[in-house]
């Protein structure tokens, strides 16, 4: 029984030792405290007051203004120039039939997509991490592999050059990916929309191209000097299908860009929300007549605005990469030039504790750029409306801790290259 005791003893005095180590250490880059809104009547007033702001900015298109300027029109005239004995009256089941449900398959069919390209970014980043990984610390031959074939700064410099590759990647994505739309029915119809689709089309071959066959071309490069260095074949085989992966990727979210929902249901449903209410006028004023004229004008903008809200709501979701224009767009930037960035150099750091820092460097012009950093877009806006003034100390401190490993990236779309 003695014994026993001693033995545990033994084994939990080391543990106790590290245990009051640790309890000395202090923190010094732990996050503080995040402190949220959590009465229910300031979440309510602020939920309101950002619904209305949201409907007010992005629901209210011009078609919306033209069709309630018609129906409050119609409405009036009808209103004055109708006898008493007036019946009219109007089916409310054709407005559910015309513009509904053909508005709500195409939400459903543009937030299908966009959930797609969600999972495509998320296949891409991940891949393009397992890619940089392998280049980094793989080894052969029983951990003796990199050792024997070249020294440690070589290979830091191999790990390196792969990594400018992997963002150079996904700068140039996120290039093509926010690129004006050119295949709406504009583009298809009309001699204007044409003009406009056919230089969007030329610039976007031109930076497709670079991605999926000169960047992916430099990536297989790569994969060729570690099998030159002794890689075993079955490990480069398994790189190579990390390339082909990320190949895939690439040809997936071009189909998402350039492919949309059908474009006649969306013409349909469009003119049919814009043009429908109006035909709904002589209702609008018999309810006038048996009620108040205001209650009538009430109505004569709620049938359309609602309508065309609908309606608009599909455009915004028709093109998934155009975060800076919607709320539901997929933020590529903020996925590709700011979080895979950080992933990287946060397992580059694993890899190469001791290493220098990474230094980004653009070298396709005659001078050599160094990049001035890549910060997320929602820290900047958090910046520019105030919020690192005085009286928000602990706000700042928070934003500061959780992007103190970024830097500043607010280079316009003709400069994400770098």
């Amino acid at each position: 029984m003695d014994s026993r005791v001693k033995s545990v003893n033994v084994v939990d005095a080391p543990a106790k030792a590290l245990n009051s180590k640790l309890k000395s250490v202090k923190l010094v880059d732990s996050p503080p405290d995040v402190k949220s809104e959590r009465r229910k009547w300031m979440l309510l007033l602020r939920n309101l007051y950002a619904n209305i702001i949201v409907f007010f900015k992005y629901l209210i298109p011009c078609e919306a203004i033209f069709s309630i300027l018609s129906c409050v029109a119609l409405t009036l005239v009808i209103y004055y120039t109708m006898e008493k004995s007036y019946f009219g009256s109007m089916d409310w089941v054709i407005l559910g039939f015309a513009v509904v449900t053909p508005t709500s398959m195409s939400i459903s069919f543009a937030f299908k997509r966009r959930e797609l390209a969600l999972r495509s970014l998320t296949d891409l980043k991940s891949t393009m991490l397992q890619i940089f990984i392998a280049h980094a610390s793989w080894d052969w031959n029983a951990g003796a592999g990199r050792k024997s074939h070249s020294d440690k700064e070589k290979w830091i410099e191999h790990a390196d050059a792969v990594l400018t590759c992997l963002l150079n990647i996904g700068d140039e994505l996120v290039r093509y990916l926010t690129l004006p739309c050119s295949s709406r029915a504009q583009h298809r119809v009309t001699t204007a929309g044409r003009k406009d689709a056919l230089q969007t089309i030329c610039i976007s071959y031109d930076l497709f191209n670079s991605i999926a066959v000169d960047r992916i071309y430099e990536l297989s490069q790569y994969t060729e000097k570690m099998k030159v260095n002794g890689m075993n074949p079955s490990e480069a085989s398994r790189i190579r299908q990390y390339e082909r992966y990320v190949s895939n990727m690439i040809e997936d979210l071009r189909i998402k860009k350039n492919y949309r929902t059908p474009q006649a249901l969306r013409s349909f449903s469009r003119l049919f929300s814009m043009f429908l209410p109006i035909f709904y006028t002589p209702a609008y004023a018999k309810l006038a007549k048996d009620s108040h004229l205001s209650i009538g004008i009430i109505f004569s903008i709620l049938v359309p605005l609602a309508l065309t809200a609908l309606a608009a709501s599909v455009n915004f979701l028709e093109d998934p990469f155009i975060s800076s224009m919607t709320l539901d767009g997929v933020d590529v930037r903020e996925e590709l030039v700011v979080l895979s960035y950080q992933q990287l150099i946060r397992m580059r750091s694993k890899v190469f504790p001791f290493s220098p820092d990474f230094i980004e460097i653009n070298s396709n012009k005659d001078t050599i750029q160094i990049c001035t950093g890549r910060q997320s877009s929602f820290y900047t806006s958090i910046q520019k409306e105030g919020m690192d003034k005085e009286g928000s100390s602990s706000r700042k401190s928070r934003f500061n801790y959780v992007f103190s490993t970024t830097r500043n990236f607010n280079t316009p779309a003709d400069n994400l290259s770098c």
